[in-house]
């Protein structure tokens, strides 16, 4: 239990924020058999994933602009069936928002029902957040959503082998 303690103390994680979101799934993401990240999904069990708090993990294992983390994430969005009108209301905060990264950086998402979605980096850093519920569901479904591009990855996320 003290190396539990000591550990989670090292990563910067509390013991509160562990007991609050356990981990309910992971897995990884590659393209063209190009490993692009891990993700986890640390949030309570249950069908509806956006009905309570959710932090969902991506730890990258090599580098990326954040301009194109952003223009990657309106390509999922629009493939899903988002509208154009939505992701151009948001499109320049994305850009601001998402940091470049290189391997080993963690972006987490944090989801709060009525709120919305905020981010950080390397799980200290804010790097900003999106007040609007609507668009931080369709953002979050890139990964969580019926119409992801990576449907085994979403299963393993949903702790759903």
């Amino acid at each position: 239990m003290k190396l539990l303690i000591l550990l989670m103390t090292f990563v910067g994680i509390s013991m509160a924020e562990v007991e609050r979101f356990p981990l309910r799934g992971e897995g990884s993401y590659s393209w063209l058999f190009i490993a692009v990240y891990d993700a986890a999904l640390f949030a309570p069990a249950g069908d509806d994933i956006y009905s309570k708090e959710f932090r969902l993990d991506l730890k990258y294992k090599r580098s990326f602009d954040g301009e194109d983390i952003a223009k990657q994430s309106e390509k999922e969005m629009l493939s899903a069936g988002v509208s154009e009108d939505l992701i151009k209301l948001w499109r320049d905060r994305m850009r601001a928002v998402f940091p470049d990264v290189k391997k080993g950086d963690v972006i987490s998402a944090l989801f709060k029902p009525n709120v919305g979605v905020s981010f950080k980096f390397n799980r200290s850093e804010t790097l900003g957040s999106f007040n609007d519920v609507e668009f931080s569901k369709h953002f979050l479904n890139i990964w969580l959503g019926e119409k992801t591009s990576d449907p085994k990855l979403r299963r393993k996320l949903l702790g759903r082998k």
